[in-house]
């Protein structure tokens, strides 16, 4: 007969035992175990559900624009993408801001502003009045997308108006203005290019010129 059982029948059976012994002497041990047990498992199942992106793009209007409406040009910036991250799977993302909404005005907006000081989301499409407001010289925020060899507006070198994108025409939103984030404006920078070089490919898709510039 194992210790166990002995030292269970010992002190009068199983229920006995474990309320008695057991527990009085193990409890709080077992508890901690539990919680780091439960913390740890939500969180490899969190982030094996979680999908991981290849790419994020911020949609700042004031009127609402749809994931369906995006269908196209997600499978357009997929496409040219690919499988950045290297999980067998391309995910593109789309950071929705409605600032015209009643409601939920001031979380878009701070949604906003958070994308603004996160490299992830280099790429931005906005409409006239936000894209003017936050390429002006005062905010500091979007390169000069002349930096890049792309075109831009004749009176702002930080943004481009899509109104003649035919992609975008199709997905009804060619009203919005194409800036990207400034890449270097990080604590690391874009040290090794690889941001750079997404971002332009990200960005050619959509102008509809595969290659991006050299």
């Amino acid at each position: 007969m194992s210790k166990l059982k002995e030292n269970i029948q010992a002190h009068g059976g199983f229920k006995h035992w474990f309320s008695n012994v057991f527990w009085y002497h193990y409890k709080w041990p077992v508890i901690v175990a539990v919680v780091v047990l439960t913390v740890v498992v939500y969180t490899t199942v969190d982030a094996i559900r979680t999908p991981r992106y290849d790419a994020k793009i911020a949609v700042v209007t004031n009127r609402t624009v749809t994931e369906e409406q995006l269908e196209e040009v997600r499978d357009v910036v997929a496409a040219a993408l690919g499988d950045v991250n290297g999980d067998g799977k391309t995910n593109i993302f789309f950071r929705l801001a409605n600032l015209s909404d009643e409601e939920y005005a001031a979380e878009y907006r701070e949604m906003f502003f958070t994308c603004l000081s996160d490299p992830d989301y280099a790429v931005y499409l906005m409409d006239d009045a936000t894209s003017a407001l936050y390429t002006s010289s005062a905010m500091d925020y979007f390169d000069s997308l002349q930096a890049y060899g792309l075109p831009c507006d004749a009176d702002n070198p930080c943004r481009l108006s899509l109104k003649d994108n035919e992609l975008m025409q199709r997905s009804e939103i060619s009203d919005l203005y194409l800036c990207i984030l400034d890449l270097a404006s990080g604590s690391d920078g874009d040290s090794d290019g690889a941001l750079t070089e997404q971002t332009l490919t990200l960005v050619h898709a959509l102008l509809g010129d595969q290659a991006p510039a050299s």
